[in-house]
This record gives structure tokens, C-alpha cells and sequence, in this order.
């Protein structure tokens, strides 16, 4: 992929937020169509824009959506780039089994700008890579859906009696810094 403008497709599948549009760019709102239009018409740049919180029949599509995209000959080897509103490292193990590419969260203020996205991919993509996301969140974080709209997260280490969230969550255990955290370090064995 080279940098400048590229032809790039955005499903946008939850959620609505701005979304920077060019000539270059067209925004699809459901998985069907968002198939139909990747294999209908060559793009350099797939972005798929989904909230961890949508409801679970719609995470269970996104998953088969990007599966689909990472089979088909039409777009298997085009950049898959998913674009997220929060950490949830289940579903970036997931993403990255379907063959997700690279992954990112969404900028604050909540808006997706395409063109920068295909930019930093250009630039070696190795900052949104899907396997240097994944080192970053700790394999421990273990979640736990309370109701359709939010996790409980708990830390496997110590086998799930730890609430995880604040600045701990944030600083350690979704950063290249819980290789060092002392419940990574040394995870409590069942007894």
C-alpha cells in the first residue's frame, strides 16, 4: 500500500461517529453490504468501526464479516484494519484468529480519520500491527459481560478475586508494562 489517497471502504457497524470523509472513502453500515462491496470493487484499505459493547450477536457477525473478508480471493490480501472503542483483549484474539491485520482505538475525540489510518499503515503499521496490540494487553484480563453494554474485569493471576479498572487497568495491564507486574510475574496456583 502506498501512502497519499487510496481507495478505502469503512464499515461502520455500531455506533455512529464522524467518520472524515474524502472522495476516496465510501461507508457502509451493515456486514452484508459492507461483503458485497469489498468484493465488488478494489480497495486498498478495509476499516472495520464496531464498539466492544455492541450486543453479542453483532460481535459474533463482525467476527465471520472479517473471516470472510481474510478467505475471500477478492480481498485476502488487502490491509483489514479494525477500529474499536476500547481495549477488550478477547476480542482482539479473536480479530487477529480471523486474520484481522492491524487494530487500533478510536482517537479522541471519537472520530476516524481513513485517510491518516492508511497513512500509518504506510508509514510500517508496526505501531497498530494486531500482534504488537495483543503483547500490549496482559493475556491474564479476564471479562465478564454484566449486562449488554458492560464488562466486569478481573484479573486471571490471581484466579479472578481482583477487580481490574482505573489507573491500574490502563497503566499496567493494558501496556507492555504488565510484564512486569508482580500477579503476572508470579499468577496464584489453584491449590
Amino acid at each position: 500500500m502506498h501512502k497519499g489517497n487510496n481507495k478505502i471502504l469503512v464499515c461502520q457497524l455500531d455506533e455512529r461517529v464522524e467518520i472524515l470523509k474524502s472522495v476516496d472513502v465510501t461507508i457502509i453500515h451493515n456486514s452484508l453490504s459492507c461483503l458485497n462491496e469489498a468484493t465488488s470493487n478494489p480497495y486498498d484499505l478495509i476499516i472495520i468501526d464496531f464498539s466492544v459493547r455492541a450486543r453479542r450477536g453483532l460481535l459474533i457477525e463482525i467476527v465471520e464479516l472479517c473471516r470472510c473478508l481474510k478467505v475471500n480471493p477478492l480481498t485476502n490480501k488487502k490491509p483489514l484494519f479494525v477500529s474499536i472503542d476500547r481495549w477488550h483483549r478477547e476480542i482482539a484474539v479473536k480479530m487477529k484468529e480471523t486474520g484481522v491485520d492491524y487494530m487500533d482505538l478510536r482517537p479522541v475525540p471519537n472520530r476516524i480519520d481513513p485517510q491518516y489510518i492508511s497513512n500509518l499503515i504506510s508509514d510500517s503499521g508496526i505501531s497498530v500491527h494486531i500482534t504488537r496490540i495483543l503483547s500490549q494487553l496482559c493475556p491474564f484480563m479476564n471479562y465478564e459481560l454484566l449486562d449488554n453494554s458492560y464488562d466486569f474485569l478481573t484479573c486471571g493471576a490471581w484466579h479472578n478475586r481482583m477487580v481490574l479498572g482505573g489507573k491500574r487497568l490502563h497503566e499496567l495491564c493494558e501496556t507492555e508494562d504488565h510484564l512486569h507486574c508482580e500477579y503476572f510475574l508470579n499468577p496464584v496456583s489453584e491449590s
